[in-house]
């Protein structure tokens, strides 16, 4: 499987973490792997966030390294922008095709 950013036009927060956890398992082991979650959210220029799920890209890529739905998460963030301190999976059946590079 090629590097997602050869394919996708920008490179997923998703891709960048996948990349944290191979080196992070190559140090401490498979057994960690339970005690990890991810965490992704988008954020606008104001700083306010909000939730996000993965692309279809990403989902497929994220369950074949054997991380769970419930590891890959995101903030429950209201339409103010309040976070209640509470989330879910980011992970979702019907994940959208992501922006793929052309060429012209």
């Amino acid at each position: 499987m090629p590097d997602m950013h050869n394919v996708l036009l920008c490179k997923h927060a998703e891709e960048y973490a996948i990349e944290d956890i191979k080196k992070y398992l190559s140090k401490y082991g498979l057994k960690k792997m339970k005690d990890l979650k991810i965490i992704i959210w988008k954020q606008n220029k104001e700083g306010i966030i909000r939730t996000t799920d993965c692309c279809a890209w990403c989902k497929k890529r994220l369950l074949k390294t054997n991380i769970g739905e419930n590891q890959v998460i995101t903030p429950l963030v209201d339409t103010s922008g309040s976070w209640n301190g509470a989330f879910k999976s980011s992970i979702i059946e019907n994940a959208k095709i992501p922006v793929l590079k052309t060429t012209i």
